[in-house]
């Protein structure tokens, strides 16, 4: 191995590298034939703000594309990424649109927004994958990934092999603990930047909210059931957003929604609290190796009794007092 890792400092540096790799070293190959990927770190202050990573993909044939950018304000988002476009495309990778490059730009600013990390944001890593037919050995699938350091994602996916169109196929959120109304209007605009980018292939997306701790989870999935998030839920949040607590594949918003809101019937029925719905929704655990325990029926059962010892309890206490009533008639009757 020549090296693992390298620091470049200035224009220089880029040059010298690239003559480096060019160079020819086994069999009269250049060295770059035997490079497989590349993961180049721009940070933008010793850059000052000026990007450079272009020179060394442009002029690099690597399968895999690998670039972290540094920022100093979420406003950089917006450049680097059609940037990062550019090159990807230039790599003679699938063509990308305005609206895909709009709308990841528009998922990282409500991501750090979300955190309040506006002037201090993660690294950007974006990176482009291709993934090869083992039968006929060529490009049948690409994906284009975006991650903010370890609060977002998001994977745009093109298969060649049916339709040749980009679409969203996952997108990822840490969410962080709720305690102001704006951060739920945030994530109302979730929907929209997903749906725009979808295409035909909608209901492919998974768009997964990942809260840090269970009491994250049940402030979430209480805000959906009462509606302060989500009020009018789309078929496709129904369906492909989905509310994971730690070591939990989660919960989608229909199945949060499918919460029941009573028990029983006539004389006998209870209906719910929002805690008590959100404690049906969290008894189904799916872990993430794809072990499922669901006690869902057998907390109903647990209400159900609770509810109707509740009444025999109420029954026993009206009767004593309806007897102490009425011995204490008898009593004033025989003084008369």
């Amino acid at each position: 191995m020549l090296f693992q890792r390298i620091t470049l400092r200035s224009a220089d540096d880029v040059e010298q590298l690239l003559t480096f790799l060019a160079a020819p070293a086994l069999f009269d190959h250049a060295i770059t034939r035997y490079i497989d990927s590349l993961h180049l770190i721009e940070d933008c202050a010793a850059f000052a703000s000026i990007p450079w990573s272009h020179q060394v993909l442009l002029r690099l044939p690597l399968n895999e594309l690998r670039v972290t950018r540094c920022f100093k304000a979420s406003t950089d988002f917006a450049l680097w990424i059609n940037i990062s476009f550019l090159l990807f495309a230039g790599k003679d990778r699938a063509p990308l649109n305005s609206d895909l490059q709009t709308a990841i730009s528009t998922f990282c600013h409500l991501c750090v927004s979300l955190h309040r990390l506006q002037h201090s944001p993660p690294e950007l890593h974006a990176f482009v994958i291709p993934h090869i037919s083992p039968e006929t050995r060529a490009v049948a699938a690409l994906a284009y990934n975006y991650r903010l350091a370890d609060i977002a994602s998001v994977e745009l996916h093109l298969d060649g092999a049916e339709d040749l169109q980009l679409y969203t196929q996952a997108a990822s959120l840490t969410c962080p603990d709720f305690d102001d109304a704006a951060q739920y209007t945030l994530l109302d605009q979730l929907p929209a930047i997903f749906v725009a980018t979808a295409n035909t292939c909608i209901y492919r997306s998974s768009i997964n909210l990942q809260l840090k701790n269970s009491e994250a989870c049940r402030t979430l999935v209480a805000s959906i059931l009462e509606s302060r998030v989500f009020a009018e839920p789309s078929t496709f949040v129904r369906r492909c957003f989905r509310v994971s607590p730690p070591d939990n594949l989660g919960y989608t918003v229909a199945d949060i929604l499918s919460a029941p809101r009573s028990i029983g019937e006539g004389d006998q029925c209870v209906t719910l609290t929002t805690a008590q719905r959100v404690e049906w929704v969290l008894r189904l655990t799916w872990r993430t190796n794809f072990e499922i325990t669901n006690k869902r029926d057998e907390y109903l059962c647990e209400l159900q009794d609770a509810a109707c010892e509740m009444r025999r309890v109420g029954r026993r206490t009206q009767g004593l007092h309806r007897s102490g009533c009425d011995e204490g008639g008898d009593e004033g009757q025989a003084r008369g």
